[in-house]
């Protein structure tokens, strides 16, 4: 299991659009209200 810090550094590497990186932040927050 990854840690936050090293899950955000990885989608950092793989993803460089800032579009995509803000929608992985929304579809985070909307998972743990949805938990």
């Amino acid at each position: 299991m990854f840690t936050r810090d090293e899950a955000e550094a990885l989608l950092k590497k793989y993803n460089p659009n800032e579009a995509l990186i803000y929608h992985a932040y929304c579809v985070e927050e909307t998972m743990r209200r949805f938990s």
